[in-house]
This record gives structure tokens, C-alpha cells and sequence, in this order.
């Protein structure tokens, strides 16, 4: 019969590598939608819940607040068809089980994609990098949001859009400064002010960053060049002593067969004499 325990084996075990590579690439490439999904919850909460702005946004924050608890559940459904200990997964990630039923606890996600992040190779420098990113993308739609809820009922306001904010909130970072749109209440230009000083700053950190991941990316290439290199360089030697340990094991394997073969004759020979010595002495 058969063996179908031994190819269905093969099988599992083929299924679980597959499945801990693709576990490894989601956990990597999952880590920024993540981030963008909890700053769109917290616009969303502001759009359902801000006093001047639900009247006209409260429908947006709810169709938003849905769709992100529908991508924290598939993110967690996800990992768990991914996971190769699934008896385990509830234990290891209740308090992310937790988060998705509670709204206010959905910050973890990010928490726990920064932990994820900082296990990689070249973890700190994305770590920071993405924090600096996250902290740009958190000021400007943050500073929008309540630029427009300070701004959409003034008098003289030219911000009366949740567009016209993320604009205007994108050009104040970047200290452009078109003009175009201003804020004109007291609220509107402090929080100008703040997005002016914490953008330089985190605009500051992403650049840093991405210089130490690039460099830290051309030091390991050229570490890896050198070794190259050396290994090149000693291939020569390393080849002649394979050689000549090659011709001495062919040389002492045939001896080895001389030896055999000479020894298989002998034991032949005994019983044809033992079987002549009883004739001789008749």
C-alpha cells in the first residue's frame, strides 16, 4: 500500500511554511494601513461627535466609524488564518479583540504595530520614521478638523469644508503659505500656530530618519560587498585544497576496492582447498 501519512506530511508542512511567509509579509505591509486607519477613526469621531460639526458630517463619521471596525476585524481575522498557533491567539491578543468592540482602545493597534515594527532589522529607523509620519498625517487632519469646527460658522471664514481644511492644513506645514485660505478666529490661528512648530518638528525627525534608513541600507550592502569580495579573493586556495582532497580519497578508495577484491579471492579459494584435503589423504 501507499504511504499517505508521509505525503500528507510533506503537504502540512509545505501549507505551514507558506503560511508563516505570508504571515511574516502581512505583519510587514499591514503595519501603515493601520496607522491610517485609526487617524480616519478619530476624524470619524470627531465628525459624529463635535457639536459644530455633526450637523453636516455626522453621517460621513458614521459610514467611517463602519468601515474601520470592518477592516479591525478582517485585520484580526486575518492574523488568525495566518497564525501557526492558533489555540494561543486569543491569549496573545486579547486586548486587540478588546479594542475593536471598545473605540477608545483602538490606539493599541498602532501601539502594537510599533512593537511589530521594532522587531525587524532596521526596526528604530522605521519606527521612528513612521511615528514622524504618523505624527505629520495626525497634526494636519487633526489640526483640519478642528480648524473647520472652530472656522465653519464664523463670519469671514473662507474654511467652511473638511477639503478646504486638509488644504489648508497641508500648506501651513509645509510653511508654503499660499494664502488662500485663512483661518480667522482665535481658535483657528493657534491652531495654526501649533501646526507650524510640531510639523517643522516632525518633518524634522521623518527626514533624519529616512537619511539613517538609507544609510544604514548602503552600509549593509557594502558590508556585503566586502564579504563577497574576501570570499573571492580565497576562493583560489580553498579550491586547490578541494582538489587535492578529492584525489587522495579517489586514490585510497581504490585501494580500498584492490584490497577488497584481493581479500574476496582468498575466501574463494579456502573451500576449494579444505574440499581437496580429504581425497589427498585417502
Amino acid at each position: 500500500m501507499p504511504d499517505y501519512s508521509s505525503a500528507v506530511k510533506t503537504v502540512e508542512n509545505k501549507v505551514a511554511a507558506v503560511k508563516s511567509r505570508a504571515e511574516v509579509l502581512y505583519e510587514r505591509w499591514s503595519i501603515v494601513p493601520i496607522f491610517a486607519l485609526t487617524l480616519v477613526w478619530i476624524i470619524a469621531i470627531l465628525f459624529e461627535f463635535s457639536p459644530s460639526l455633526s450637523p453636516s458630517y455626522r453621517l460621513q463619521g458614521f459610514v467611517l466609524n463602519g468601515f474601520v471596525f470592518l477592516a479591525f476585524v478582517g485585520d484580526l481575522s486575518i492574523r488568525f488564518i495566518l497564525d501557526s498557533h492558533k489555540r494561543t491567539f486569543l491569549r496573545r491578543n486579547w486586548y486587540l479583540v478588546i479594542a475593536v468592540f471598545i473605540p477608545p482602545l483602538r490606539i493599541l493597534f498602532v501601539i502594537n504595530a510599533l512593537l511589530r515594527l521594532g522587531r525587524d532589522a532596521g526596526g528604530l529607523a522605521k519606527q521612528i520614521g513612521l511615528s514622524a509620519l504618523y505624527a505629520v498625517s495626525l497634526v494636519v487632519f487633526l489640526g483640519a478638523t478642528f480648524t473647520l469646527s472652530a472656522e465653519i460658522d464664523a463670519s469671514g471664514s473662507n474654511i467652511d469644508s473638511f477639503g478646504d481644511a486638509v488644504w489648508w492644513a497641508f500648506v501651513t506645514v509645509t510653511t508654503v503659505g499660499y494664502g488662500d485660505f485663512t483661518p480667522v478666529t482665535v481658535t483657528g490661528r493657534t491652531i495654526a500656530v501649533v501646526i507650524m512648530f510640531t510639523g517643522a518638528a516632525a518633518v524634522g525627525a521623518l527626514t533624519a530618519a529616512l537619511a539613517s534608513f538609507f544609510s544604514s541600507r548602503v552600509h549593509r550592502r557594502s558590508e556585503a560587498a566586502q564579504a563577497s569580495a574576501t570570499g573571492d579573493a580565497s576562493a583560489g586556495p580553498d579550491e586547490e585544497v578541494m582538489a587535492a582532497l578529492h584525489e587522495r580519497i579517489e586514490h585510497l578508495t581504490a585501494q580500498v576496492e584492490a584490497i577488497s577484491s584481493h581479500l574476496g579471492v582468498h575466501r574463494e579459494a579456502k573451500p576449494q582447498e579444505s574440499s581437496t584435503r580429504p581425497g589427498g589423504g585417502e
